[in-house]
Formats: C-alpha cells, structure tokens, sequence
C-alpha cells in the first residue's frame, strides 16, 4: 500500500483474531526497510444492531415497563456502522406474536452517522428514531413490498406494532 504526500493510509485490512474493542497500531516501511514510529491505537470496530421500543410521541419505553393489551408502540431497528460501508447485511426480525404490526407503518433512513464507539445514548436513539419517523416510507411482506437501502452508515427502520 501506499501513503498519501502527508504518509496517511486510510484502508481496511481483513485480519483474523481481534475482536470488537481491541486496539491495533501500525507502523510505515519505506523502500529502505526504515519505520515510522507507531501511529496511535485504533478500536476495532463492528457492525451493532440495536432495537429500542417508543410510545408514538417518541418517548423511549423502558425494558420492563408494562403496557396495556391494546396499546400501539413504535419499534425502532437500526444497525450502527462505524466502518467503511457494506453491502452484504441483511436485517430481519420476528414480530413476536405478542404483537400486530399496523400496515403502512414502516419508515426508514439513514442519515445519520454512526454511534460513539461503546454504543448509542439515548439522546442518539432519540434522534434516530426521529430521522427514521420522518423518512421513507416503505413496507414489507405483509402489504407485498420490500424495503432495501445501500450504503448507509445507520439503516434504521421505525415499525408501528399494536399489543394484542
């Protein structure tokens, strides 16, 4: 590989044996066989999928909290991608039975840029499910149609379901 004019490299390196959180360096070689010194530590880091239920003003529901029979709910899916872009993920969840999905429902978006590494906060999840609120309607098997997005840091989706 080759540095730019400054000798900065920006590539991704498949390597086996590190795992998410681990902190790599590397060190630069010229023709002469001299190095730099170490270039700082990076975390590694990996795709993360996050799923966080809301009452539809967009108030997040707490893991726990008790909801009445009736009650309709937004989820909130999303896959945060601090790395290069991907094409190869796919992301596909079971609607428990527990719950109905309300049709024409079903908005994504992803324009947002990925979480700090450690995960998103709340004031993150809040944002993102405001962006995947306002974004582009779409829908899927249950009203015949499919939703696809390409290239995105976060691909979220935001799903109304009803509580049996």
């Amino acid at each position: 590989m080759t540095t730019d004019a400054g000798g900065n490299i920006n590539r991704s390196l498949a390597v086996a044996g590190l795992a998410a959180g681990d902190k790599v360096s590397a060190t630069a070689t010229d023709g002469s066989n001299n190095t730099s010194e170490f270039g700082g530590n990076r975390i590694v880091e990996s795709l993360a999928l996050v799923k966080r239920a809301f009452d539809l003003n967009g108030t997040p529901i707490a893991s726990g909290d008790s909801l009445p029979k009736g009650a309709v709910i937004a989820w909130l899916l999303y896959v945060s991608n601090p790395c290069p872009a991907v094409t190869d993920v796919s992301l596909r969840d079971m609607l428990d039975p527990a719950f109905a999905f309300v049709p024409g429902t079903l908005r994504s978006d992803n324009s947002l840029a990925a979480c700090p590494i450690g995960g998103c906060t709340n004031l993150h999840d809040a944002a993102i499910f405001a962006a995947a609120s306002a974004g582009t309607a779409a829908s899927d098997a249950v009203d015949a149609d499919a939703l696809s997005r390409s290239a995105a840091k976060i691909y979220a989706v935001v799903l109304t379901v009803r509580l049996r």
